[in-house]
């Protein structure tokens, strides 16, 4: 039925202005051949094996390329294979996916396809993405001046390079690392994307530049994802995540503050949260709506402040974990604390932990009036 509809569309689109060509035929082991793709604009193709390798071919209309080429062995498209593509907008080129064997890939991962050296020549290009390749050096994108949107996953690497910087017309950047090869982000390569509105960069060993820097944040930035440590965290449940490994205590840039204080779930693992708390503090926690901090040691209150009410107005989820000096989540200076929104709080393995706020003996329940959850359902998970 799926190979029906298929054919249906393609019909119906090269009836059309455009024209289309579709080869998803995994069993075969040539390149797709036509007499002419003079007139194709779109093509989509799919392959488990080539036995001979594809010829260059003369596509000057071809306006989208999407290639999925899933090889066991090692594979490279002749390096003029897009040099007769000078119109191409949008470029998908993936290799072989690796079978995952818990957080490491099983295979080796020199036996990714590599990237034809005539990429750089596609000067129309406002679209790339690149998935499962071996990229040793993608300084080459620095000439791409025209790209809109780079996403780059799952690609052995070792940092994104300065050359990134001179796409002053990018709109959004990706990069998913599940293996953890991207070691860093060259010095001030995100400060000079001033276009910017997505940023998605997850698994990577050194964020130094971004954490502790004071970079020009671009304004136009709306969403994004920062995951420097593994986190199983909701992508598509928000706009504005932040995961970190905050190992030192030195004060956080200015860059990641603002950031903080707009993103909507916050997870900080390491000595360094207290330094994240702090800035969450300053804007009163306003737009969290999932805190996740663990693995400080320099944690003792939640929170430091004394209002004669706290609000947290839009926290649906509040996990503390492993923070071993935690005491109390608040002061004994507060009038009120008020939830409105929660739904789970997990306090998970505090050995120090007394009570929500100090009181004589600590005697009194973890909760009494002045802590306020107006939610009709909240899930509480309270393990020493």
């Amino acid at each position: 039925m799926h190979d029906v509809v298929r054919d249906v569309a393609k019909y119906i689109a090269t009836e059309r202005e455009h024209i289309f060509m579709v080869s998803h035929d995994v069993n075969s082991e040539e390149f797709p051949r036509k007499d002419s793709y003079e007139q194709c604009s779109h093509m989509s193709i799919v392959a488990n094996k080539f036995e001979e390798l594809p010829s260059p071919i003369i596509c000057p209309k071809l306006k989208l390329l999407m290639l999925k080429l899933r090889f066991e062995d090692p594979f490279k498209l002749q390096d003029d294979f897009f040099d007769e593509m000078s119109n191409l907008n949008v470029l998908s080129l993936r290799g072989y996916r690796f079978v995952e064997s818990s957080l490491r890939y099983s295979a080796s991962m020199e036996s990714i396809l590599r990237y034809p050296a005539s990429i750089r020549r596609l000067s129309s290009l406002r679209t790339l993405c690149l998935s499962n390749l071996r990229l040793d050096d993608i300084s080459f994108i620095g000439e791409l001046v025209e790209l809109e949107i780079v996403s780059i996953r799952d690609c052995k690497l070792d940092e994104l390079p300065e050359e990134i910087g001179k796409l002053t017309k990018l709109i959004r950047l990706e990069f998913w690392n599940k293996s953890r090869t991207l070691k860093r982000i060259s010095a001030g390569v995100l400060s000079k994307l001033a276009q910017l509105e997505e940023l998605h960069i997850l698994e990577v060993e050194d964020l130094s530049d971004v954490m502790y820097s004071n970079l020009g944040l671009p304004s136009k930035l709306t969403r994004y994802t920062l995951e420097m440590c593994y986190w199983n965290s909701r992508f598509d449940e928000y706009d504005k995540i932040i995961a970190l490994k905050v190992t030192e205590t030195r004060p956080l840039g200015d860059w990641i503050c603002h950031l903080l204080k707009e993103g909507e779930l916050i997870h900080s693992t390491g000595e360094g949260s207290n330094n994240v708390l702090t800035e969450l503090q300053l804007n009163e926690f306003q737009n969290v709506k999932c805190l996740h901090l663990s693995e400080c040691d320099l944690m003792t209150h939640l929170l430091k402040r004394t209002h004669e009410v706290i609000k947290f107005p839009n926290l649906y989820e509040l996990e503390l974990e492993n923070l071993k000096c935690l005491t109390h989540i608040c002061s004994d200076n507060v009038e009120r604390i008020e939830f409105p929104l929660l739904q789970a709080m997990i306090l998970w393995n505090l050995t120090e932990f007394q009570n929500f706020r100090p009181t004589a003996n600590n005697s009194n329940p973890l909760f009494d009036e002045k802590v306020c959850f107006l939610s009709q359902k909240c899930y509480l998970l309270l393990e020493h």
